[in-house]
Parts: structure tokens; C-alpha cells; sequence
């Protein structure tokens, strides 16, 4: 990726001895692979250890002091170490300077940032960062885009602002899911500053958000007047009419959910029927909104949503009280049962929604941008990503079980909880959701499968979305249960995040390719990054940087038209 090479028609084999622990060695095998490439040797005198990150940078391992002493035992007398690591703790939890370590056993380090700065040191070439570039100039959306936008957002906050009036106790409420606040007020924010896209956006989901709330509301109201509830009575409350009230109204909501369901798939049918011709099976939940834009249109579809409203939607029934639990639980877990059971149903109506209002939105966005063609590459670069991810995934998965297992004192007796609490996260969850849904597009694309693939460009997009969405997520879950860090290891990997991003964003708008997603994930990750959202913020940093990319890899301006 940083040579815009997919490496099509190469195959690379690592074997490693022994039992590998972590992503330590990330940094120094993908530095021997480029070296391989350019035939290059590695010299004997050195070593490296720190994991790689999506956009390059060098992330912080543990057990420094112990490799160092292994490297100069060893005869190492250079040791690339990641760039944010001084003091560090040594098996016994005692504190370590590396820099005195290093002293001691007479060892030359390097502190590297990147795989690039690593790669020029190693080698004796040239390091240049990156030039200056105008965030404004960069992200500036052309008049037919705008022209697009603003009337679909000024609609949907006048909506918004009926409903306010409508139903003034909807405007406190927090949030369905992340993502889909209710919040006009952050719309606004992204629209006074001209981030018209993530205002739009912002807008649109908490229009469906209040949607949601209320269909669900009304769904409670019929079912508690059904069973002659009245909320007034406390006492009712406490007593075991409760326990059995909260076991209907589970079995209500989820006969709701199938009802939901069933019309969604039957409509999504409909349309994609259609579109190619009866007959045909529903392959696939991706659908292209206008015939002859799928290439484009698959840039804006969010297809990351509805993976993430489905991984969300398993986390609460994972997390769903047992009945036999029920009959023995406090007051205050009964409470907490009916707030999950709400949320429940909140998010069934919200997962189940109607898309065409969106996909007129987008079909309409599409065509405002000007037409691209995937060139020769496009399927490439969409297996490379696919590696990407999975390997990101199975990093991702070991070392956080290795991280709780280590927390909890014992692999053996922890196990159980580890899994469960792996299974339960919903950041975690989302990851390994989006997994699976990489795999099925993946599987989509290839050319052996006997699976119909009727829009393939379609599905190459699609499927790339939801690779470096899992990649990203992948890849943020190490940093959070990754090594102990210091104080400004983050706010690096947020500046280098966002350097690329800013990079690869603007050589996309310098080649005429339109990169929406890819700009709406850098003006989000801005804002974000000024508020409590680091942790989202580098990971929508990472997603804009690797989809233009990609962008750039995959399409060429249609000159034709």
C-alpha cells in the first residue's frame, strides 16, 4: 500500500519458530518483505521489534528490556525500537530506561515513528515527510455536490424540528447506538463549520433514531395497555408480576422483530428483482440504488451500518437475562432487564427501517460525482485488503484474550469470562461481525464460486468497505489492549493517522476521483478528536486514509462522459 503495489500474483511465506505471543514482530517482517522486494538484505547487526499499525506507524510493544538484553546477547548492535517508548517495565514490574539500557549494553537504538523512517535508516535512503497541504482546499465539495446536500438537510432538520415541538422529552434523550445520537446539535455544529456531509448524515440518523424511539414507544404503550399495566403503581413493580410482565414483553418484541424483518427482506427482494429480473435469489443485503452507478454508489452506501445495527442487536440478546436468573433478581436487576429489553426493541425498529429514503438521497449524490470506471486493478486491490483484515482480526482476537487472560491471573479459570467478555463487547463484537461479512463478499468475488455475482464492481466496493472497516476496528482493539503506552503515544498515532489521511485524501482530489466516505471520516474523526472520542477518532483517521488509498489503487476517471 505504500507503493500503491497489491503484490497481484505473489505469494509471501513467514515461517516463525517457536510460540509466537504477540504482533511484536510486525514492524521488522514487513520491513524484511519490502527489503526482499527491492533485494535488499537485512545486516546481521540488527534487530527491531514493535507492531504495525494501518497507517505505517510503529505501535508499542511490552517486554522491551528483556529483548533488549536477548539482541546484545546475540551480538545485535542496532535495535529499532517504536518511537513513544522510554520507560518501560521489565518482567518484575520494575521501571527501565532504554536509553540508559541500551547505554549499558552498548547498543545503538533507534526510536522509529514508521515503517517508513525505519525502512530509510535501515537502508541509508532518503526520509522525506509529508508536505503541507490545505485541509480546506482538500475537502471542498463541488456545487452539484452541495446542491445535493443542502436541500436534503434542510429538510430533514425542519423534520426534526417538528418533532422537537411534537414530543418535547425526545430532546434529552442519549443514543440508540453510537453513531445514531440524538443530537441535532452536533448536525449543526458540522453545518455552520461547512462539513456538509457528516452534517447531512448526522441529521439523517437522528431522524431515523427519533423514528425508531417512537415506534417503539408506541409499540410499549399498546402492550402495556393490552396487559392492563398501570406505571403508577410502584408496588407493582416489586412484586412477581413484574418478572412475568418482562417475559411476555420480551416474547412481544421479538415476534415484533421477525414480523420487521420479513418485511424488509421481502421489499429488499422486490427491488432487487427489479433490478436483474425475477427469478433471481436475494445473494446479498448490498444493493446498487441506481442501475449504471454501482461503482460509485458503493462508495457512499454506509455498509458498514447495517453490519454494525446487526452486531449491536447481538450483543443485546447475548447479554439478555436469563428466565431462571429473572425469578431470583434484585429490584435493581429487573430494572436493568427492562432497559435492555427497550433498547432491544429500539434498535429492531431502527435495524429494520425503511432505506428508501437514503438511497434516493444517494442515487442523487451519485450522480452529482463525476463517473469512474475500476480499472484492472480493482479486484486486487480489494484481495489485498481482505488479507488485511483477516490477519488485523486474528491479531486483534489472540492478544486480547492473551491481555484478559493475563489480567485475570489464570488462562485456565478465566476462560469462560475472557470469551464471554471478547463476545460482549460491542466495539469487539462489531470487529469480528464485520469479519464474517468480509468473508461472505469476499467469497462473492471469487471467480470459482458457483454463487451468481450480478453487479460485480458493486461487490468489489462493498466488500472493500467492510475489509478496511474491519481492519481499522481490528487494529484500534490493539492499540486499547496493547502494551502499557505513554502519555503521548496516542496523540502521535492521531497525528500520523491524520497526516495520511490528509495525504491520501488529497492525491484522490488531485486525480479527479471522489472520495465522500473517505473526507466524511476525516471531518467526523476532526470533530471527534475534540471531544471524548480519541478512540473513534483514530480509527475514522485510519478508515479515510485507507480508502482513498484504495480509491486511488482501484478507479480511473470516466474522460467519456
Amino acid at each position: 500500500m505504500l507503493r500503491g503495489d497489491t503484490m497481484h500474483g505473489t505469494t509471501i511465506t513467514v515461517e516463525f519458530s517457536g510460540n509466537v505471543d504477540g504482533p511484536s514482530a510486525g514492524g521488522v517482517t514487513c520491513l524484511a518483505i519490502l527489503s526482499a522486494i527491492d533485494g535488499l538484505p537485512l545486516p546481521d547487526d540488527f534487530a527491531m521489534t514493535g507492531t504495525i499499525l494501518p497507517d505505517g506507524t510503529i505501535g508499542v510493544v511490552g517486554g522491551i528490556p528483556e529483548k533488549m538484553r536477548g539482541a546484545a546477547k546475540a551480538g545485535v548492535k542496532r535495535l529499532f525500537v517504536p518511537a513513544f517508548l522510554r520507560i518501560c517495565k521489565n518482567y518484575k514490574g520494575e521501571e527501565v530506561d532504554v536509553s540508559r539500557l541500551a547505554d549499558e549494553l552498548n547498543l545503538k537504538l533507534f526510536r522509529v515513528e514508521n515503517i517508513a523512517e525505519a525502512y530509510a535508516i535501515l537502508h541509508n535512503k532518503p526520509y522525506q515527510s509529508g508536505k503541507h497541504i490545505n485541509i480546506r482546499s482538500m475537502t471542498k465539495l463541488s456545487r452539484e455536490v452541495e446542491d445535493v446536500l443542502l436541500p436534503f438537510y434542510r429538510e430533514l432538520s425542519q423534520k426534526v424540528a417538528e418533532k422537537i415541538k411534537q414530543y418535547p422529552d425526545l430532546k434529552p434523550y442519549p443514543a440508540i447506538m453510537d453513531g445514531y445520537e440524538l443530537s441535532p446539535a452536533l448536525a449543526r455544529d458540522f453545518y455552520q463549520e461547512g462539513k456538509l456531509l457528516p452534517a447531512t448524515l448526522q441529521i439523517f440518523h437522528t431522524w431515523q433514531a427519533w423514528e425508531a424511539w417512537e415506534k417503539s414507544d408506541k409499540f410499549l404503550d399498546k402492550f402495556l395497555e393490552k396487559n392492563n399495566v398501570d406505571w403508577s403503581k410502584i408496588q407493582y413493580l416489586r412484586e412477581y408480576h413484574f418478572r412475568k410482565l418482562l417475559l411476555a414483553f420480551r416474547n412481544a418484541c421479538d415476534k415484533e422483530g421477525e414480523t420487521l424483518f420479513e418485511k424488509k427482506d421481502k421489499k429488499q427482494l422486490s427491488f432487487f428483482q427489479k433490478l436483474f429480473g425475477k427469478g433471481h435469489d436475494k445473494y446479498h443485503g448490498y444493493f446498487p440504488f441506481e442501475k449504471g452507478l454501482g461503482e460509485i454508489t458503493a462508495q457512499l452506501e454506509p455498509v458498514s451500518r447495517e453490519v454494525e445495527f446487526l452486531a449491536r442487536l447481538q450483543v443485546l440478546f447475548n447479554t439478555r437475562m436469563p428466565e431462571k436468573e429473572m425469578n431470583m433478581a434484585s429490584e435493581k436487576e429487573l430494572d436493568e432487564v427492562s432497559r435492555t429489553e427497550q433498547s432491544l426493541l429500539r434498535l429492531l425498529y431502527l435495524a429494520a427501517r425503511e432505506n428508501s429514503e437514503l438511497d434516493k438521497f444517494l442515487g442523487k449524490l451519485g450522480k452529482a460525482l463525476p463517473r469512474l470506471h475500476a480499472n484492472s486493478r480493482a479486484e486486487e486491490v480489494e484481495r489485498l485488503f481482505y488479507s488485511a483484515s483477516c490477519a488485523a482480526n486474528s491479531v486483534a482476537g489472540d492478544n486480547f484474550q492473551d491481555f484478559m487472560s493475563v489480567k485475570a491471573g489464570s488462562a485456565l479459570k478465566e476462560e469462560t469470562a475472557v470469551k464471554k467478555e471478547w463476545q460482549d463487547n460491542p466495539f469487539i463484537s462489531f470487529t469480528v461481525e464485520m469479519q464474517r461479512q468480509a468473508l461472505e463478499d469476499h467469497s462473492l468475488l471469487n471467480p470459482d464460486s458457483t454463487k451468481p455475482l450480478y453487479n460485480r464492481a458493486y461487490h468489489v466496493q462493498a466488500s472493500l468497505k467492510s475489509q478496511i472497516s474491519a481492519l481499522t476496528l481490528a487494529s484500534a482493539v490493539l492499540v486499547i489492549y496493547g502494551a502499557d503506552q505513554s502519555n503521548d503515544f496516542i496523540p502521535h498515532l492521531l497525528r500520523n493517522a491524520r497526516e495520511a489521511a490528509i495525504q491520501n485524501i488529497s492525491d484522490c482530489v488531485t486525480a479527479g476521483i471522489p472520495c465522500l466516505p473517505a473526507i466524511c471520516d476525516f471531518e467526523t474523526a476532526e470533530n471527534d478528536q475534540n471531544g471524548a472520542g480519541v478512540f473513534k477518532s483514530l480509527a475514522a483517521y485510519w478508515r479515510a486514509s485507507l480508502y482513498s488509498k484504495a480509491l486511488l489503487m482501484s478507479f480511473k476517471q470516466d474522460k467519456s462522459n
